[in-house]
């Protein structure tokens, strides 16, 4: 399964994303903090991480959304025993960041495979 949130661009081949190793969990490394996990692209195997969602409807009147889905969904991976990995560890040079990768002049939006428009702008708000 591949899962992409509704403000990332697709400007290029995703095959990359697509040869990413069975049997582990795939998310983003956080463009700010490397060391977290951020879930505006991941890969995962189908059928296999539906107590994700049934967890979440369980304690969502519970839950501290100050971090976000991002951190829910890396602490159940991480609990079930599932190898939790960083996609752009395994899929170099395919995903990318708006702010950190393109706005500043530092790269062209149509060098960028996957981009990712994480909090303002977003992706309708920016003239190609």
């Amino acid at each position: 399964m591949l899962f992409f949130d509704l403000d990332t661009q697709i400007n290029g081949s995703i095959e990359p994303l697509l040869n990413v190793a069975g049997g582990r969990f795939y998310m983003l490394a956080d463009f700010y903090r490397p060391q977290s996990h951020a879930s505006g692209v991941m890969v995962f195997e189908a059928n296999r991480y539906e107590f994700i969602l049934k967890n979440f409807l369980r304690q969502k009147d519970h839950i501290s959304y100050s971090s976000g889905d991002q951190r829910f969904i890396e602490l159940q991976v991480s609990r079930s025993g599932v190898p939790l990995r960083k996609l752009q560890n395994t899929a170099n040079d395919t995903i990318f960041s708006y702010k950190v990768h393109v706005r500043d002049g530092n790269m062209d939006t149509i060098a960028c495979p996957v981009l990712c428009y994480h909090g303002n702008p977003r992706p309708w708000d920016v003239t190609p």
